[in-house]
């Protein structure tokens, strides 16, 4: 599916929420200060996400062509996960005084 499914609602809340950010840079464009800032924050929200695609993308492309997806190892650990020669300690309450 090349498009995602998406409710009526959602579409809604997304027109809403274009709306606001348009009346907020409206607001901007008229020169008041506390809408340029927000302009400002949203626009680089959107820049660092294009910033997170366009390093996702080459990443994912590199290991295509590289074909090293896939195939990776885990180290094995520095500790062994089963000690055999390891005594249990004793933790009964005898002290020396009571023997």
């Amino acid at each position: 599916m090349l498009l995602p499914r998406y409710s009526i609602r959602t579409v809604f809340y997304l027109a809403g929420v274009v709306a606001v950010v348009a009346l907020i840079a409206g607001e901007a464009v008229q020169g008041r200060m506390w809408a340029a800032a927000i302009v400002i924050g949203v626009g680089s929200l959107a820049v660092t996400w294009a910033m997170f695609v366009l390093f996702y993308g080459m990443v994912a492309l590199f290991s295509r062509v590289t074909g090293v997806h896939g195939t990776y190892r885990p180290r094995p650990a520095h500790y062994p996960a089963l000690r055999t020669n390891v005594q249990s300690a004793d933790t009964s309450p005898v002290t020396s005084q009571d023997s």
